[in-house]
């Protein structure tokens, strides 16, 4: 199991241009991707390693972006529908709580899980602010 310093370190090397990467005070890595939310904001991804995997996930991030631009509560039906469509084919997952997760076991592959779970909150709050 890496740890936080060393997946930051991995991070740096294995991700295309635009991501950039740091230590958190609470022992995370954060992924600042390239995409943003639509009013602006940057996309982050959090790693944490956790027992025997890796926690990658948007901290609910997408989730709040959403309902704080709309004064809405939670999620609806449809946008959770819409999180579960944009990550069938990734390797991540949409969570009932509204937050993209993806459970690699292995270090070589948050690298890939990282720029999945980006790209999905990207396609997935685009798709949500053209509803509006």
């Amino acid at each position: 199991m890496l740890t936080a310093t060393e997946i930051k370190d991995h991070l740096e090397s294995a991700l295309p241009d635009g991501y950039s990467v740091s230590v958190t005070d609470d022992g995370r890595v954060r992924v600042k991707t390239p995409y943003k939310y639509p009013d602006g904001q940057l996309i982050e991804v959090y790693v944490k390693p956790e027992s025997y995997q890796y926690v990658v996930s948007d901290d609910r991030n997408t989730s709040k972006n959403f309902t704080e631009r709309t004064g809405q509560e939670r999620l609806g039906d449809e946008e959770k529908f819409d999180g579960d469509d944009f990550t069938r084919r990734l390797c991540v997952d949409f969570t009932l709580k509204g937050e993209v997760r993806g459970l690699p076991t292995e270090a070589a592959d948050i690298a890939e899980t990282v720029t999945d779970a980006a790209a999905a909150c990207h396609a997935i709050a685009a798709q949500w602010a053209r509803r509006q």
